[in-house]
């Protein structure tokens, strides 16, 4: 009885041993096309080490969905049997690609209650918003644009945002006592966004006549 070979793809323009995939596809791949046995015996397979998102599936083919977090190269190996000699392996690379993930909102933006005359500033962090590219690609960044509904010009002078940071900046004066309802919206270098609404309560204290 002959063992099984592990076939070689070197010279292979499709070669199975390397596969490409996007991220939240599925990968599959058929684990009987990359041995041989002249016995013609029905063989066996393992996964020997794979990443997490991989399973032997139907008892001969890997498969698996990679998500975000898996982007990147990925060594597989696989071995066969034909129960009577020593298995043998193979091993193949999974280059797994990122696809643009929008923003997402993570907590609330809940600002305080303030009286007129008092400025401060609030810091949006990931605590309100996160892009998982982040955790991927290094060239993402997100970029802050507040938007204050029903405006008129003296809203735009009460609130403000740093594009780059997320910090808003609140100056209240007598006209901003009340209500002001604004979203702050986060877009990321692929133009993919969210928006979050929010108000900010302004208290008013008792002015001397002028």
């Amino acid at each position: 009885n002959d063992s099984p070979i592990a076939l070689n793809f070197d010279n292979k323009i499709d070669n199975p041993l390397k596969g490409f995939i996007k991220q939240d596809d599925i990968f599959r791949q058929d684990l009987s096309n990359l041995f041989s046995d002249e016995d013609d015996i029905e063989l066996s397979y393992e996964i020997v080490s794979a990443p997490k998102w991989l399973s032997l599936v139907d008892e001969k083919f890997i498969s698996g969905t990679p998500s975000n977090l898996d982007v990147g190269i990925h060594s597989v190996i696989v071995s066969a049997t034909d129960s009577q000699n020593d298995p043998v392996f193979q091993e193949l690379e999974i280059n797994v690609s990122n696809v643009n993930d929008a923003p997402e909102i993570v907590n609330s933006i809940i600002l305080p209650t303030v009286e007129q005359d008092v400025n401060f500033s609030y810091l949006l962090t990931s605590d309100a918003f996160f892009d998982k590219d982040i955790l991927v690609n290094p060239q993402e960044k997100l970029t802050y644009e507040l938007i204050v509904e029903n405006s008129f010009d003296e809203l735009d002078k009460i609130l403000s945002i740093d594009k780059t940071t997320g910090n808003i900046s609140i100056k209240t004066n007598y006209s901003s006592v009340g209500t002001t309802n604004f979203s702050v919206k986060v877009t990321d270098t692929e133009g993919l966004s969210v928006t979050q609404s929010s108000n900010i309560k302004v208290l008013n204290i008792n002015d001397s006549p002028f």
